[in-house]
């Protein structure tokens, strides 16, 4: 059966786990749950962890502003990429041969 876990669990197992004066099974038997959830949160928070930081000086949504602005670029390069691409193809089918 899969159980939901409170943010609040989530938070106090993972705390635990960044302390280090238990091991993962330790905290795992403990709080009855997996030592795989252990580590996952873990590292789910400690990949996330500089998020925390960025968010308080409001540099977090205009980092996400940023993001989806080269993403909005990047898909115009894939277009233009894909149309010279098919015109170099007709063109060299148009002129193979004829050009010396």
């Amino acid at each position: 059966m899969k159980t939901n876990h409170s943010p609040v669990f989530k938070k106090k197992v993972v705390i635990e786990a960044i302390r280090g004066e238990r091991t993962t099974n330790e905290i795992a038997s403990a709080n009855q749950i997996h030592p795989n959830l252990v580590t996952r949160w873990k590292s789910e928070a400690l990949e996330r962890f500089e998020e925390l930081f960025v968010r308080e000086k409001g540099g977090y949504e205009e980092m996400k502003k940023k993001l989806g602005a080269i993403e909005e670029e990047r898909e115009e390069l894939y277009k233009q990429i894909g149309k010279l691409t098919a015109a170099n193809e007709w063109l060299k089918k148009k002129y193979n041969g004829s050009i010396q």
